[in-house]
């Protein structure tokens, strides 16, 4: 995100069969599974393990996923008459080792590592951040556990991940880019798509709370609406859209070298999809999208600076039994 200044600085389910492909499981499904949509993909290839489960869960039953996160985020930001785009895309996979737990029947505990990152595609301002962003991703640490109804608790992500702002040349002055690429917050709410169980009291609609990351400014709260659809080949289409509202960063947005006045946003588009694999119980994709707009007060030497902004996002999870990059 961009802000003008006078000044510029650098700051610096089913525990028998989840995450398992099942041998009785369609050829259909099991051929979808191991052929990614990311170019160049060697599916025949695993990453290594992780070494080591917490003592207190069956780590002999432990089962690997692999997980594929592509965000496409296009930020635009006006202010005093100029306009500045971020058109951004990058990709991060990650290991999953999904074990019961240890007297809690239905109840998995997660150990997540960051396996490696992709910046497919980055403007001229944001490329150098980003890039360094990802690559300290690498090898991060996320553990958290999940109940029989999808819900993510004891969350604990390794993730140093802060805002940072860049110096920029803009017409007429200086200013800074203020760029994120997904903390603390954002990992849970991917652990919760990725863990996602359908209700299962045989309704067709259901209603349940949620909230989305939208660092560094806030996050949205509300209500998500989920519709079920037909089933294709063992594999069933959830379609789900978001009633949200936005809340902003509570106390400001640390490590920046400005304050924030104030934060509004509506959002226009924030609705997405689901492809749950009904036998083996688990998600296989993911894909949700949003288009907000809103305005936001920096203030910085006494002077505050009204910015218009608008962001669309595409984000994407997928789940796979075998490493989905080719390396």
């Amino acid at each position: 995100m961009l802000f003008r200044s006078r000044e510029t600085a650098d700051v610096p389910p089913d525990t028998r069969s989840f995450g398992v492909a099942d041998s009785r499981s369609s050829e259909k499904a099991d051929a979808e599974n191991k052929a990614p949509a990311t170019s160049g993909a060697d599916s025949s290839r695993e990453a290594p393990g992780i070494a080591g489960n917490p003592s207190d869960n069956n780590a002999s039953q432990a089962r690997m996923l692999y997980q594929e996160l592509d965000v496409i985020r296009k930020p635009q930001f006006a202010i005093l008459g100029e306009v500045k785009e971020q058109d951004l895309h990058y990709q991060i996979v990650s290991e999953l080792r999904v074990a019961p737990r240890a007297g809690r029947e239905g109840s998995l505990a997660v150990e997540q590592t960051i396996y490696d990152t992709r910046l497919v595609m980055a403007d001229e301002l944001s490329k150098a951040s980003f890039t360094d962003s990802l690559a300290a991703m690498k090898g991060q640490r996320i553990r958290f556990n999940v109940n029989e109804r999808g819900d993510v608790s004891d969350f604990v992500a390794d993730s140093k991940e802060r805002p940072k702002s860049v110096a920029v040349d803009l017409t007429g002055g200086r200013g800074f880019l203020v760029t994120s690429v997904m903390d603390a917050d954002g990992w849970k709410e991917i652990a919760e798509w990725s863990f996602f169980v359908p209700a299962e009291d045989g309704k067709r609609e259901w209603t349940r709370r949620m909230m989305h990351d939208f660092a560094p400014l806030g996050s949205w709260y509300g209500d998500t609406r989920f519709r079920r659809g037909d089933s294709q080949g063992g594999v069933m289409r959830i379609d789900f859209a978001h009633a949200m509202t936005f809340s902003p960063t509570a106390g400001g947005i640390a490590g920046l070298p400005f304050a924030v006045a104030k934060v509004a946003f509506k959002s226009e588009v924030a609705d997405g999809a689901i492809e749950y694999d009904s036998y083996n119980k688990r998600v296989r994709k993911v894909q949700e999208r949003f288009l907000v707009r809103g305005t936001l007060g920096a203030e910085l030497f006494g002077e505050t600076a009204g910015i218009e902004i608008s962001e669309s996002q595409l984000l994407t999870v997928k789940l796979y039994d075998k490493y989905p990059w080719s390396r």
